[in-house]
């Protein structure tokens, strides 16, 4: 199974409490900037942007070896990392899109978006244009410590937005197949977005 994840940061949670994925694709602005393509009017002392994260790469290969997960491969922007069993056949691995920005960069993602079968959201609320590529439907996964909850999304571009907001909750419901919520102490799978929301506002 193969799941991706915009604006994953350095969280490793999901390697760690979904053990059925063999495939992750992490996607992040940082280190170029922690909000996509925005840059700040802020130069550092350092000479660095005040947007841009330089620790972030460093960070990320820490929190990812902690994961026991492991550097392999470094090609630009595209980093991956391979568990123990990351060479042999069936091994976990982790394709890392560093200063990459949905929606700015969202074509160099369509093959990886349309050979998904699980988006993660866990912080971020991803653009609403992943979902223009898929070809199947989606589990959806989302984790504790985000809130799902109908007021929280002004921005009507995302994907939250799209299935909360009554002219397009049929549409983007019918892009998953299931809906599934993660917290530190369970997993719980839901049929509906709705029975979704009620769990996680409880």
């Amino acid at each position: 199974m193969k799941a991706i994840y915009i604006g994953a940061g350095d969280d490793t949670r999901p390697i760690k409490r979904l053990s059925g994925v063999a495939e992750f694709v992490h996607v992040d602005s940082q280190p170029y900037s922690e909000f996509g393509i925005l840059q700040s009017q802020q130069i550092m002392p350092n000479g660095n942007n005040g947007y841009s994260r330089p620790r972030f790469f460093n960070h990320l290969c820490q929190c990812m070896k902690d994961a026991n997960m492991m550097l392999k491969t470094i090609d630009q922007n595209v980093i991956d990392f391979v568990d123990e069993d990351g060479v042999k056949e069936g091994g976990r691995k982790v394709r890392y899109y560093i200063n990459t920005a949905v929606p700015e960069h969202v074509e160099c993602l369509k093959k990886e978006i349309s050979t998904a079968d699980m988006l993660i959201v866990a912080g971020h609320d991803p653009h609403i244009s992943i979902l223009d590529f898929t070809t199947k439907k989606l589990l959806f996964v989302g984790f504790s410590d985000t809130s799902f909850e109908e007021d929280e999304f002004p921005d009507k571009s995302t994907v939250m937005y799209h299935l909360h907001h009554p002219k397009h909750t049929a549409t983007t419901s019918a892009k998953f197949s299931t809906f599934t919520y993660v917290s530190p102490d369970s997993i719980k799978t839901f049929d509906t977005w709705a029975e979704f929301v009620a769990c996680t506002c409880i």
